[in-house]
């Protein structure tokens, strides 16, 4: 049996996410697809008014470290993080279909 894991929000507390490309690979190889990604990672801080207080941006994989969200919950921050950035590098947001 599949158990659901227990999230832990409005704790006032920080949140290490991780997360992979796809099929792990290396679409965050370059200097311009990084910064693609730091810029959506700002537009994401901006509209969910939190602060981001670390991250680290693999060619294949990203770690941040995010305080609460003032406006949203995480999941849908991350959501947002992940499919704006798919939509910056290939137009449309076909990689989590």
């Amino acid at each position: 049996m599949h158990v659901k894991p227990v999230r832990y929000q409005n704790q006032r507390c920080l949140h290490f996410i991780t997360f992979s490309c796809y099929h792990r690979m290396p679409l965050l190889d370059t200097s311009t697809a990084k910064e693609t990604f730091e810029q959506t990672l700002e537009r994401v801080r901006a509209r969910y008014a939190c602060y981001i207080i670390a991250y680290v941006v693999k060619p294949e994989h990203v770690y941040v470290l995010i305080s609460e969200l003032e406006r949203s919950k995480l999941d849908a921050q991350a959501h947002y993080v992940t499919t704006a950035a798919c939509e910056r590098f290939f137009g449309l947001c076909h990689c989590f279909k």
